[in-house]
């Protein structure tokens, strides 16, 4: 073998090396990622509602899944509105705004979940979140 010869075993072999590593990151990722709405249902699935509990499990979250609770509240929006059965417009809203702070609660940019108005705009909207399989703690 001469130098030239050496040299492009060397480069195919590099290439091969870093082929490899590529792969194995790749199918590694891909193992690990779960869909938005897979995260949403095990955040709703919590225990209760809390500031301690969804912030650690939302901690852990980002820990193992870097940036995904970037696009969870388009998902969270259409999820808790199709769990409640809203369908007027302010029940929406209303709907809308409480999801809007589970999901900023557990991005950490809240520590509780608020409905303003609570009692005399939605008084049913707590016992269906409670049916839901979530706690609400005001």
């Amino acid at each position: 073998m001469d130098g030239k010869e050496l040299v492009i075993l060397f480069i195919l072999l590099f290439l091969a090396a870093a082929a490899a590593g590529i792969w194995v990151s790749v199918r590694r990722e891909s193992k690990r990622r779960k869909p938005f709405e897979e995260l949403l249902e095990e955040s709703l699935a919590l225990p209760r509602l809390d500031g301690g509990s969804c912030k650690a499990w939302f901690q852990e979250k980002n820990r193992a899944y870097p940036g995904e609770n970037l696009g969870l509240l388009q998902y969270a929006d259409q999820k808790l509105l199709d769990m409640l059965g809203y369908d007027c417009p302010e029940q929406v809203d209303l709907a809308q705004y409480a999801v809007q702070m589970l999901v900023r609660e557990k991005t950490g940019e809240c520590l509780a979940l608020r409905l303003i108005n609570f009692e005399t705009t939605a008084p049913n909207l707590k016992e269906k979140l409670d049916q839901g399989g979530l706690t609400v703690t005001f």
